[in-house]
């Protein structure tokens, strides 16, 4: 354009790739809102084939496992036996790492929606009442990241060793199918 001007509200659509067909409602003012506010179109487009792709390429992964009550009250009695053992957090350190993985999955049996950071997180008041029939492992807990105090060094711990690249990705993040289905036969 040879003059100065601002865009009107249909060239702006085709600069986000709506079509010419395409309708607005409103006062102009609303419209360009409208149009501001939008996913382009063709971005909305190749968002939507790249989930179609990625749910198709991952349509034969494994689920992850249940775990039975039963499971879980056993995971807790192992895990509370480790804890409860003398110097439990400077002997953490020196256990294999088959050995830690173990322990690292019995506190995900116990906590399966615990994001593995957020246990870095030890800002925010802790909780110390426990719920009737909760064993002493839940408390007291930190009521930011719902980490309870007693795993948070199990946690750190397989952070550390993730760092290291002692256990990988999959372990770290709980998704290493074979080691869960394995633990859903305790």
């Amino acid at each position: 354009p040879k003059q100065k001007r601002s865009l009107t509200p249909r060239e702006a659509a085709r600069i986000q790739s709506f079509p010419d067909n395409f309708n607005f409602s409103g006062q102009r003012g609303n419209v360009y809102h409208q149009i501001g506010n939008a996913v382009p179109p063709l971005v909305g487009r190749a968002i939507g084939m790249a989930v179609q792709k990625y749910l198709k390429d991952h349509a034969n992964f494994k689920k992850r496992p249940s775990f039975k009550s039963s499971n879980r009250k056993k995971a807790i009695k192992k895990l509370q036996n480790i804890i409860e053992m003398r110097n439990f957090e400077k002997s953490i350190q020196q256990i294999s790492v088959a050995e830690f993985l173990e322990i690292w999955y019995l506190a995900h049996i116990i906590h399966p929606l615990l994001h593995p950071e957020s246990a870095m997180d030890e800002s925010g008041e802790i909780e110390y009442t426990s719920e009737e029939g909760k064993e002493h492992v839940f408390i007291p807990f930190y009521i930011r990241t719902g980490w309870p105090t007693q795993l948070v060094s199990i946690a750190k711990e397989a952070c550390t060793r993730f760092k290291k690249g002692e256990i990988n990705e999959l372990e770290y993040y709980f998704n290493d199918t074979k080691q869960l289905e394995k633990l859903s036969k305790l």
